[in-house]
Parts: C-alpha cells; structure tokens; sequence
C-alpha cells in the first residue's frame, strides 16, 4: 500500500469553563473550606495550604460539579485529535477495500480486551458490516 497522507483542519475551539468561574471559601478558627469548581484539586488545596500558612489537613476542598459528564473530553485538543486520529483510520479502511470495523479489529490484533469493549459496544449500538 502507498503511504497516505491527510490535513485536517478544525476551527479555533475556546477551552472555556462548562461553569461558573467562581468560588466560595470559610476561612474560621484556622481551618479554611472552600467549595469550587476545579479540575486540579491537589494544587488547589496546596496552594490554600501556603497562602494561608495551613496543614493541609486543616483544608477541607469540595468540588463542585459542572452537572454534566466531561471528563477527558475538556483536554486542550483531545476531541480535535480524536476526529483526525478517527477519520484518518476511517480513509485507510477505505483505502484497503474494508469496512472500518474489519479495519480497526485488524489494527488491535493481540489486544483481546479491546475487541471485547469494541464488540460489546458495537453489539449494542446495532451495527452492521458495511
């Protein structure tokens, strides 16, 4: 097969809060409780911790949830990356006469928890070969 080569271009996709940008904190007889929507618990508790000349077991830190499941998808660029990684499997399938299933189950060859996951996900979505 010949090399293959694909650009795939996205618009600019600001990394914004899914939530309000705010928080709330009560700071009292040397213990502080903060409640606040953050993805990096450890630092944020660290920093209070220093700021305010704490043990760190004095900093209670409750996250508040956006409501909604995001996950890894907030990365920086996974979903971007994904959509590329995805559609340039897509087009090889397409290159060797396959159906992307077929493809991808050939490209995991010796990864048997992965074609169980692919498999099970699939059986329930319904899909058929092409």
């Amino acid at each position: 097969m010949q090399p293959a080569e694909a650009v795939y271009t996205v618009p600019f996709l600001h990394h914004a809060t899914m939530e309000p940008m705010n928080g709330t904190a009560h700071v009292v007889d040397g213990r502080a409780e903060l409640w606040l929507p953050t993805q990096s618990q450890a630092s944020t508790r660290a920093r209070v911790v220093k700021e305010l000349g704490l043990a760190e077991e004095q900093v209670t830190l409750h996250t508040t949830l956006a409501g909604v499941p995001v996950g890894y998808w907030r990365s920086v660029a996974a979903s971007q990356n994904c959509f590329a990684y995805e559609g340039f499997i897509d087009e090889l399938a397409a290159r060797a006469r396959l159906d992307p299933l077929v493809y991808r189950r050939r490209l995991l060859a010796g990864q048997p928890r992965h074609l169980r996951v692919r498999s099970l996900a699939l059986a329930r979505e319904g899909y058929t070969l092409r």
